[in-house]
């Protein structure tokens, strides 16, 4: 065999945001993936329009606008729990021996993931902070019963998180 030479596909666009990719099944009413030339990325299942995307936010910043189910998550800004910290959007790690927590007053789109490190069980629990706000809509408090347990929450509004996963022993009451 001999050298292979490699193909580069260039797209130059006349304007940003403009289509350059998109993708369609024979009998498709609607696009199942499209790129733009920002490099924004949306994906949908033929039928209706794209419903999720992913692109470029700002500065070494990828985002979406969707929820997003990523196995073996990793996120390098991590940070570990205190008793009595008020849990905002990002990711917490319950690595200690304390057993109670407050997840903040949300703000809608906020998401929050928290992760039991701990080898302490029997009941590490986060309580919503205000009376009124809720996990899906009844429980106020999560309790999480062993090392493992992670919960990734969504604010719908200023008083309700929905449980986006639960995963392992969380309970609510």
């Amino acid at each position: 065999m001999g050298d292979r030479q490699q193909e580069l596909v260039e797209v130059i666009a006349s304007a940003a945001a403009q289509l350059v990719e998109v993708v369609k099944v024979s009998g498709d009413g609607a696009q199942r993936f499209r790129k733009d030339s920002n490099g924004k990325l949306e994906w949908g299942n033929g039928t209706n329009a794209p419903d999720v995307n992913l692109y470029r936010g700002s500065s070494d910043e990828l985002k979406t606008d969707d929820l997003m189910d990523a196995s073996g998550y990793r996120d390098n800004n991590v940070n570990t729990a205190s008793t009595g910290t008020n849990f905002t959007a990002g990711t917490y790690n319950l690595s200690s021996t304390s057993t109670a927590y407050t997840l903040a007053t949300p703000t809608v789109g906020d998401i929050v993931d928290i992760h039991q490190t701990s080898t302490a069980t029997g009941g590490i629990t986060v309580t919503c902070q205000t009376t009124n706000e809720t996990y899906d809509g009844t429980n106020d408090i999560a309790t999480f019963n062993g090392v493992n347990d992670h919960l990734s929450l969504k604010a719908l509004s200023t008083t309700r998180w929905a449980v986006v996963s639960n995963e392992g022993g969380v309970a609510f009451s």
